[in-house]
């Protein structure tokens, strides 16, 4: 369902909504599983709008969150009841019942099921159960093994001997282990013993002796070496960075320990092996993070082999057939430890880090250069997860070494988000043409560099929290009362515009509606599913994400005892009214202007694709600003460059505004389209979008469309297509949500469309004709062509042209020139 809501200037929310019991801390854990663009959703009419001055007269916040919450009921088979039960590590829990649990049909055990998630995927084995029939008390026994435990191998070399306690593997008392919180599915009246019809969800807080959880940001250092990150945890002696592995069953009972840090970061770049150490060159990194059995660049060159028993040896197959990786962190001191923190997939991890140079795929492009724009624009290197990846390379034009006599030149490269470099020798040299061709070559490279840029807003849980900022949304009590006015205001001959909000479930929808007016406290105790503060964590990225004119979220705090969100903003709310009047104006005069009635779905996307390409610029400076900051924040003088006003406003923005403008403008348009954040080439934080054309979702990434050296190379791809180059994080959508928006084919892709698109034993004629025509040519053929192939179609298309030629691939599109 599209819900609308007025944006009407100066007018507040009152937050009224009673208190319900107790917090909880994070866990992974998922939401109500709606469809946000309403093809499944038991909701009201599309025109549905919520107005301020209807919900004073109904009853304010209260009557919102109560329509919101009949609007998304009967989507879960299971609902919160808002209790939250807290247990020590090592205590039991103890419910009293009414009846007789030995006398009942359901046993104890079918009565009060555990769960390590929310989606009640992975069932926990509790250590037993026992009745005392003279206090009607039903006790639960903690888990024999508690889940995630802390264990250190003797192969990670990290001595955690001076640590103790049950949160140990090595402690054999039962424990509830290092997990935030548990989720206790009840399928019986606790009175009776009768089935429920529909079991309800309790959420069970272990009691950490260390009550804030570290959060966990992943990026890559400038030469592509893992970096972990994490806020400072009150309390804390230090922290330990683990991996935990995961089955069909859940996360395993134990971690192992790899790094025990005294500051709030962790970087692999201490494991890198060194083909010299005197240079530092180097051959590998990030092997931790090795997710393969033979490389796409050793099976290649094995495959070439005439090496038998080589070929016997390779082996293939699902690396993660029988279980699978994450990596985390848990703060520690003399009495505990901190839950653990939120989980990295190792499996993406291993997808975005470089591990060490495609030797045999890079042969032909280093050792085979005739002429100056012969030099390649991008060398292969294998990932952690075995498959070869290209890297645009970063030439040291000060480096070059002519030596006329021979008509060659050596000039050093460096291999971005690497720290792989080459001494590339180029022979045949026109002398005459040199100092053009290479600035060709410099602009080529520019050009060739992707853009991304996206800042996350940081979100801390802590108890009794404050606002991090010290303004309040309420006058001070000693500020005059305003004068009364001499007349009433005129009525605007407008009304004002209707805004989409995109959301998932209720606290969704209803945190958005708060931040659309800039409230700095949102009050969430109507909500049962409070109770879980990671569902809170989850609902608060996805309002923020999915509605672009909630602007310049810095972060927040959540006091899951009082269950209150508090959110810090760029800017006040009188400001932030001012720009989304702005926007929201500047909207309808661009769809009115590229958008006519009679344009199919995938027309409009392609105007709107269309229209950022020319009419946006990247913001480059704003890019190295929040590079220096680490993507966790920028400068002032940045902040529109990271919100839909950058790029429709000022016609400037990063990527996060490129995405927020697109998504906008798709709203205004009529189409159903979501922001994506994730990673662009393994390592730079990056926002895009997918769009629903005909019941299909496809990835378009306007930011990257605009390359006129390769444009529209990201225009409607499946998510298999774009996985080389985009990785998903966690953060867009409610997490029972994501499955909603998997783009599973390309039919509607660009160049398909386009008709230049051809199979890769045709496209080499298709470029010859081009090149014979147009003298440059820039086809679409398979993703996955490999360094290798691109070289054998270059040179037929050289030879069937007759001409001398320079070019270069990325994701299956070649470009080729004269």
């Amino acid at each position: 369902m599209i819900r609308k809501k007025r944006i009407m200037s100066g007018i507040a929310f009152v937050l009224t909504a009673a208190m319900l019991l107790g917090g909880c801390g994070a866990a992974d854990v998922s939401e109500t599983d709606t469809d946000m663009t309403g093809t499944e959703e038991p909701a009201p009419d599309d025109e549905t709008i919520y107005d301020e001055a209807e919900a004073a007269e109904t009853g304010g916040e209260d009557s919102l969150a109560e329509e919101l919450r009949k609007k998304y009921s009967g989507n879960n088979k299971e609902e919160y009841d808002g209790n939250v039960i807290k247990v020590k590590r090592d205590e039991s829990l103890q419910i009293e019942v009414g009846y007789n649990p030995w006398d009942s049909d359901i046993s104890p055990s079918e009565s009060f099921v555990f769960y390590q998630d929310a989606e009640l995927n992975f069932p926990v084995e509790v250590g037993g159960y026992d009745y005392n029939p003279e206090s009607g008390i039903l006790t639960i026994e903690p888990p024999y093994y508690g889940i995630a435990e802390i264990h250190a191998s003797e192969s990670e070399e990290v001595d955690i001997s001076h640590l103790e306690g049950n949160y140990l593997d090595e402690n054999p008392e039962n424990g509830w282990g290092t997990l935030p919180q548990y989720y206790m599915k009840t399928c019986v009246d606790t009175e009776t013993g009768e089935a429920l019809s529909k079991p309800v969800i309790t959420v069970i807080k272990v009691d950490a002796e260390i009550e804030q959880a570290p959060q966990l940001v992943f990026d890559q250092t400038e030469d592509g070496y893992a970096r972990f990150t994490w806020k400072e945890v009150p309390g804390a002696d230090g922290y330990l960075v683990f991996r935990i592995n995961k089955d069909e069953t859940g996360l395993f009972d134990y971690t192992y320990v790899f790094a025990d840090v005294k500051g709030t970061e962790w970087n692999s770049k201490e494991e890198a092996f060194l083909s010299d150490e005197d240079t530092g060159e180097v051959l590998s990194l990030n092997y931790r993070f090795e997710y393969y059995y033979t490389s796409d660049d050793s099976a290649q060159w094995i495959e070439e082999s005439d090496d038998e028993l080589l070929k016997e040896l390779m082996v293939e197959g699902d690396y993660d057939e029988y279980y699978s990786e994450y990596y985390g962190v848990i703060a520690y001191n003399e009495n505990g430890c901190s839950p653990i923190s939120n989980l990295l997939s190792a499996k993406d991890l291993a997808h975005m880090l470089p591990e060490q140079a495609a030797t045999y795929s890079n042969d032909d492009f280093l050792y085979d250069i005739s002429g100056t724009l012969d030099l390649p624009a991008t060398l292969g290197v294998t990932m952690c997860d075995g498959t070869t990846a290209q890297k645009v390379i970063d030439y040291d034009y000060e480096s070059i070494e002519k030596n006329e006599e021979l008509h060659s030149f050596h000039i050093k490269g460096t291999l971005l988000q690497t720290p792989f470099t080459w001494d590339f020798a180029a022979y045949d040299v026109d002398w005459d043409s040199f100092e053009a061709d290479l600035e060709t070559i410099k602009e080529r490279q520019e050009k060739m560099i992707n853009k991304g840029g996206n800042v996350a807003p940081s979100l801390t849980v802590e108890e009794g929290a404050e606002p991090e900022s010290e303004e309040t949304d309420e006058p001070e009590a000693d500020e005059p009362e305003p004068e009364e006015p001499a007349a009433e205001p005129e009525t605007p001959e407008q009304e004002p515009a209707e805004t989409k909000i995109t959301a998932n479930s209720a606290m969704s929808e209803y945190i958005a509606i708060n931040m659309l007016e800039t409230k700095k406290e949102i009050n969430l105790s109507a909500f049962p599913e409070a109770a879980d503060t990671q569902y809170i964590i989850d609902a608060f990225f996805e309002a923020q994400y999915q509605n672009p004119l909630v602007l310049g979220v810095k972060g927040g705090n959540i006091d899951p005892a009082g269950r209150i969100l508090y959110v810090d903003y760029d800017f006040d709310r009188e400001e932030t009214s001012r720009k989304q009047e702005e926007l929201q104006a500047r909207v309808t005069e661009i769809v009115s202007e590229i958008i006519t009635d009679d344009m199919s779905d995938a027309e409009k996307e392609a105007a709107i694709n269309a229209w950022l390409c020319e009419n946006a610029e990247y913001d480059d400076a704003a890019l190295e600003n929040a590079e220096e900051h680490s993507y966790t924040m920028v400068d002032e003088e940045f902040y529109d460059s990271f919100t839909a006003y950058g790029i429709l406003m000022d016609g400037l923005g990063v990527c996060a505004s490129y995405s927020a403008a697109f998504k906008l403008l798709a709203d205004e348009a009529g189409l159903d389209s979501i922001v994506v954040t994730g990673y662009l080439s393994g390592s730079l934080p990056h926002a895009w979008n997918k769009v629903k054309i005909e019941d299909n979702w496809y990835i378009v990434d306007a930011t990257n469309n605009d390359n006129e050296m390769l444009p529209n190379a990201l225009f409607n791809l499946s998510d298999k297509a774009a996985y080389e180059t985009l990785v998903e994080d966690a953060r867009f959508v409610l997490d029972s949500s994501t499955h909603q928006y998997a783009a599973g084919t390309d039919e509607l892709e660009f160049y398909h469309t386009e008709n230049r698109y051809y199979d890769k034993n045709q496209v080499a004629d298709e470029l010859a004709a081009l090149l014979t025509s147009d003298g440059r040519a820039i086809l679409r053929t398979d993703y996955n062509i490999d360094d290798e192939e691109f070289y054998s179609i270059a040179q037929a298309a050289a030879d069937k042209s007759q001409k001398n030629i320079t070019g270069f691939y990325w994701m299956g599109v070649i470009r080729l020139e004269e």
